[in-house]
């Protein structure tokens, strides 16, 4: 009786210690964690700007023109500020004595019907104010030109110059001038700017019977106009 007493409580005592043991691994086990939200107006402001982006791209402009480069335009005639001083022009310009003032011309070029020339020249009066800008063009060849249009080609757009008289004549048997001495005014001042501020600038005399004699100005020569301009301009005239 006592044996069994005994074996009753010891299978009580394991019975209360296995349902303990059970309770406690339930309360070690790990419980999910609850997902944290952002506030809703965070939320909203988040959306708002997604959206505003969104929308930028669809509304931005993707056509082909927005990403070629800016098709070349001739030049024409700017009122621009002249940066050089009179000191610092000279050098490269001779200043002769005139019927009443002085006449501006560039270095080493003559008016000599023998010089084949184009250039920008201009007198002042007694008192050193400038007269019209001249472009002068001089043909020297033992072929007859008979030309009565300068043709220029300009940063390849094309400027042409119709002179009112062109004076023509013979040295010698073999050999012939001629020559045109434009005043320049507003009309003419477009091919007065190209001239000075062009990169490449090609001459083509147009003659008699369709001839063409065309040849390619030099630097200098396109410096030499510039320098010219800008002297006279410095000096007072305008167009």
């Amino acid at each position: 009786m006592k044996k069994s007493l005994f074996l009753f409580s010891l299978a009580a005592v394991a019975m209360t210690f296995m349902a303990t043991s059970c309770k406690t691994q339930q309360a070690a086990e790990p419980v999910a964690a609850t997902p944290v939200t952002a506030p809703a107006a965070q939320q909203q402001q988040t959306s708002t700007a997604d959206k505003s982006y969104l929308n930028d791209l669809l509304n931005k402009d993707y056509s082909l023109k927005n990403y070629l480069p800016e098709e070349p335009k001739p030049l024409a005639w700017v009122d621009e500020p002249v940066t050089e001083t009179v000191d610092e022009l000279m050098p490269s310009i001779t200043a002769t004595k005139g019927n009443t003032g002085m006449r501006y011309m560039p270095a080493g070029v003559t008016m000599s019907k023998d010089d084949n020339a184009t250039y920008f020249y201009f007198d002042t009066d007694a008192n050193g104010k400038p007269g019209p800008l001249h472009m002068r063009v001089q043909y020297f060849a033992d072929d007859p030109l008979n030309f009565n249009k300068a043709e220029y080609r300009i940063n390849g757009f094309v400027y042409d110059l119709v002179p009112a008289t062109v004076e023509t004549g013979k040295q010698g048997k073999k050999m012939f001038w001629e020559y045109c001495d434009v005043p320049m005014n507003n009309m003419t001042k477009d091919i007065v700017y190209a001239l000075s501020h062009g990169d490449w600038v090609q001459q083509r005399l147009h003659g008699a019977d369709g001839m063409v004699h065309s040849k390619l100005l030099s630097d200098q020569q396109r410096k030499d106009f510039y320098n010219v301009l800008k002297l006279y301009q410095l000096m007072g005239g305008t167009f």
